[in-house]
């Protein structure tokens, strides 16, 4: 048995760095293949607690493959319930928040939009409490969707630039696979205020010149 789970194991952190190759070459698809193919070979190996932090970590990727691309965002809440567990009984306070705001932007994309809320602050506050900076600029995204919610669009506007500037310093592009979330925001802020500025936003998001949209 103890064979099994070990062979398990390792072939959980193969598929799950061939995912990451495979997110390195912007093939979002593949990507997401390979990493849910990690969680379920990890899901039934989880009695051994060297598995639990490749788990939080799959399932996190899994969570933000699946919103970039649009696609079975139903299953996402159970896998990240199962990863909260887990990430408490770590004490894992870094992967807790993450999860917390990945939770918050899918209550949003529900149309929850009081759990999306309440849920984003409690996090984002929890982001603020831990002092990493590397957590801080990933939370710029989970910002702008805060303040979206709540109307308050200038504010939402500078944390979306401040979240795709965050993804050009890592080296993505902006017509690349992790930014649609990001645009999508942008453009709903230009159609409900039909002002130039959102629309000059989104160009600039994009690398574009020429007149606003």
């Amino acid at each position: 048995m103890k064979k099994k789970t070990d062979k398990e194991s390792k072939a959980a952190r193969a598929y799950f760095d061939l995912a990451e190759n495979a997110l390195q070459k912007d093939k979002m698809e593949e990507a997401m293949v390979l990493v849910e193919k990690t969680i379920q070979l990890l899901k039934p190996a989880l009695e051994n607690d060297k598995n639990h932090a490749l788990f939080v970590s799959a399932v996190l990727l899994l969570s933000q493959i699946r919103y970039c691309l649009g696609k079975k965002l139903g299953e996402i809440p159970d896998y990240l319930g199962q990863a909260r567990y887990i990430a408490e009984k770590l004490g894992d306070k870094r992967s807790l928040a993450i999860i917390g705001l990945h939770l918050g932007r899918l209550y949003y994309l529900g149309a929850k939009i009081s759990d999306a809320a309440s849920t984003l602050s409690l996090w984002l506050e929890a982001v603020e409490e831990l002092g990493d900076k590397d957590i801080q600029l990933r939370a710029a995204e989970f910002h702008g969707i805060f303040y979206y919610i709540q109307g308050m669009h200038i504010e939402a506007a500078e944390y979306f630039d401040m979240a795709i500037q965050n993804e050009k310093k890592m080296g993505k592009q902006p017509d690349q696979p992790a930014y649609p979330g990001i645009l999508q925001f942008f453009s709903n802020m230009h159609r409900s205020t039909q002002s130039r500025h959102w629309g000059v936003g989104i160009q600039l998001a994009m690398g574009q010149t020429g007149e606003a949209l």
